[in-house]
């Protein structure tokens, strides 16, 4: 009995040791299996960690380039304005000292012109006559005043009549003591002052006297023509006018234009003391 027993329990500890190995084998099976599963999912790992590495560097790549591209075109849009600014700075600064440079050039011509201005009136106050009319057309009139500038033209003006009524009575008392190339001269001279006045008909008329008495009769009608046909003159000096140029045809033996100048006189001014010597005047023609 005991030996049966002792028999049962060796062969259950048999088929215990043999389950154990059994089990032991499938646990050695499963641990395998454990591993080789391991060693792909730690491949696998490894694998997906190496495209993440790598596609984490690459979008850092990425990213900084886009970065760099993104901030190189800001700086260059910012270079950009600020070229674009400092150049319009640049001619803004420019203009201004074009204007600087203007304005000083015209400052300088207005002081120029005021430094001129106030000789001419130390002129006018001597009384200096020539130096003024001289000096009154070198000076720049934009840059004096209208008052200035119409002190200036009154005392030209003032001057010049002036200079012109003496020039005509040096040329009277010239042709008087019969020095026609100083009357004429002279007269030339009254006239070269003013153009009009109360007193340029009559040098007109003396200059062509003038004229005739150095026997330059053609030069003496021109004259004369000239200040009928002008509005510087008057009944009494058109008859004297007249009677000159009817001279002057006289002693150029131009008879038919001195008989139409002395029947003009004798129509036209019967009562003046130049129609009373016409008609005599018009017998002797007449008679040539």
């Amino acid at each position: 009995m005991q030996d049966f027993e002792i028999e049962r329990e060796i062969r259950e500890i048999k088929r215990e040791i043999i389950e154990s190995r059994g089990l032991v084998i499938k646990t050695n099976n499963l641990t395998s299996t454990l591993g080789s599963d391991l060693k792909s999912i730690a491949k696998r790992q490894a694998g997906y960690e190496r495209k993440l590495t790598i596609n984490s560097a690459f979008a850092y790549v990425l990213t900084v380039a886009v970065i760099f591209v993104g901030a190189y075109a800001f700086s260059d849009q910012s270079a950009r304005r600020l070229e674009s600014q400092l150049q319009a700075v640049e001619q803004q600064k420019q203009g201004l000292q074009n204007e600087l440079e203007s304005k000083n050039k015209l400052k300088a011509s207005r002081e120029e012109a005021l430094r001129a201005t106030s000789k001419l009136v130390d002129y006018v106050n001597r009384g200096e006559r020539q130096m003024l009319l001289e000096e009154v057309t070198k000076i720049n009139r934009d840059e004096l005043s209208p008052i200035e500038t119409k002190f200036l033209d009154d005392a030209a003006a003032q001057f010049k009549s002036e200079l012109s009524m003496a020039s005509f009575a040096e040329g009277l008392e010239h042709l008087n003591q019969q020095r026609y190339d100083e009357a004429v001269t002279a007269l030339e001279s009254s006239l070269g002052y003013v153009k009009e006045g109360i007193h340029v008909g009559r040098v007109r008329l003396y200059l062509s006297k003038a004229l005739r008495l150095q026997g330059k009769q053609p030069e003496a009608v021109s004259v004369l023509l000239q200040l009928l046909d002008s509005d510087l003159i008057d009944r009494e000096l058109a008859a004297e006018a007249r009677w000159s140029l009817a001279t002057c045809y006289i002693e150029m033996h131009k008879r038919d234009e001195a008989q139409r100048e002395l029947r003009y006189i004798i129509n036209k001014f019967p009562t003046s003391q130049w129609a009373r010597q016409a008609r005599p005047k018009l017998l002797d023609v007449n008679r040539m």
